[in-house]
C-alpha cells in the first residue's frame, strides 16, 4: 500500500532463498497514492533442493527506498 503523498515509480519486488538457489523478480511498476498492490512471484524450486526450513528474503525497492522482510519458507517433497 502506498501511504505516501506521491506516486511511487519503478517499484520492483524480489524474492530470494540463496541456500536453495531460488530467485524471482517482478516489476518495475508504479503505485499511485493510496493504492494497494498485490504481486504473485513464481518460485521455481530446483529438483535437487534439500528438504528443510529456510528464510525467504523479500525486498521491495525503487530509486528512493528499499524495504526487506524475511519469512519462513519450507521445502517439502510431499507438496
Amino acid at each position: 500500500r502506498n501511504t505516501g503523498k506521491t506516486t511511487l515509480k519503478g517499484v520492483s519486488f524480489t524474492a530470494t532463498v540463496p541456500a536453495v538457489d531460488i530467485y524471482a523478480r517482478s516489476g518495475p511498476v508504479s503505485i499511485k497514492t493510496s493504492d494497494k498492490l498485490t504481486r504473485f512471484l513464481r518460485l521455481d524450486i530446483p529438483n535437487d533442493a534439500a528438504e528443510g526450513s529456510y528464510f525467504l528474503r523479500l525486498t521491495v525497492t525503487n530509486a528512493k527506498f528499499s524495504r526487506t522482510v524475511y519469512r519462513a519458507f519450507t521445502v517439502d517433497r510431499k507438496c
